[in-house]
């Protein structure tokens, strides 16, 4: 029975959001210091696996640092649809994340759809990035 108990603690504790934010946060921190290269040795591929962890547990900032990755091709395979994606993924965020947006605004002008571009600058104004108040 006591066995029974700790299990079912252990689960609740492991489902617990509070837990996976922190989880979340220490694979972020990781990727980013593979990436500066700092703290770490500089490792792209370590990097791009620690926050994709993290985006996969919903760190929004992750997921930004991951589309820009893609985006530029820093050290990986340069992809737009994988960039959009990871952008998507930050900007469709409960906050919204207004430099994601922006980015997907530069995508979709990119691509030649005006309307969907004006829309993310202005959703990424309003949330306060000011380049792109200037679109």
């Amino acid at each position: 029975m006591k066995t029974k108990v700790l299990l079912l603690s252990l689960g609740i504790f492991f489902s617990n959001p509070a837990f996976s934010n922190d989880k979340a946060d220490k694979y972020f921190k990781k990727g980013v210091a593979y990436l500066v290269g700092e703290e770490l040795k500089h490792d792209v591929v370590r990097a791009r696996s620690y926050l994709k962890r993290s985006a996969d547990l919903g760190h929004v900032e992750a997921s930004f640092y991951l589309g820009e990755m893609y985006l530029s091709g820093n050290g990986i395979k340069q992809s737009d649809i994988k960039a959009k994606s990871y952008f998507l993924k930050a900007a469709n965020s409960e906050k919204g994340h207004p430099k994601s947006m922006y980015a997907l605004g530069e995508l979709y002008l990119k691509a030649g759809s005006m309307d969907k571009a004006k829309s993310m600058f202005f959703k990424s104004c309003s949330l306060g990035w000011k380049p792109a108040c200037a679109k």
